[in-house]
């Protein structure tokens, strides 16, 4: 495997341990995986929600 793949598959494994840490509400897994300045878009209503309302700290 080169080291462009290895990239590509942390980043999905990155992105998978995302999705189900938010789809479980998993708080403790959020906090870990999010960084500080963390925020999420929803493009379609244009709300923006910050780090804190997925983390427990």
């Amino acid at each position: 495997m080169n080291a462009s793949a290895s990239v590509t598959d942390a980043v999905r494994a990155t992105g998978r341990r995302f999705f189900d840490a938010l789809l479980a509400a998993d708080h403790t897994a959020l906090d870990v995986l999010l960084a500080p300045e963390f925020v999420i878009i929803d493009v379609a209503a244009g709300d923006v929600t910050a780090r804190a309302e997925f983390c427990s700290s």
